[in-house]
């Protein structure tokens, strides 16, 4: 048995960990959705904060009080068109992901 498949099987054996904040969003009508730690592009959040820094950056002129206005002008960059075009890069950066470790199975066995 290789590596991967005793991973599979561990992991269909170990249940699930149950959060409290699961169950407060669950009877919210939410559902919380887990990315992987430590890997920004599949982070939504990082990729928005991106949009707001570069933002900023292009009209950085070193003082907080413009600061807080570029910021808000950032935050107003991250519409709900820019959110759905970077869940759709996620979606395909996942997808890519997930091929190339198919194919790194397929070759390793």
């Amino acid at each position: 048995m290789l590596k991967p498949e005793l991973y599979k099987k561990c992991r269909a054996l170990c249940p699930k960990p149950k959060y409290i904040l699961d169950t407060i969003a669950k009877n919210a009508g939410h559902t919380i959705i887990r990315t992987p730690q430590y890997h920004p592009e599949l982070q939504p959040i990082e990729i928005c904060w991106g949009v707001v820094k570069n933002d900023c950056a292009k009209k950085c002129d070193y003082t907080i009080s413009t600061l807080k206005i570029h910021l808000d002008d950032g935050f107003k960059q991250v519409t709900s068109v820019t959110l759905k075009e970077i869940l759709q890069k996620v979606d395909e950066i996942e997808d890519e992901a997930e091929y190339e470790e198919e194919v790194q199975i397929e070759n390793y066995e």
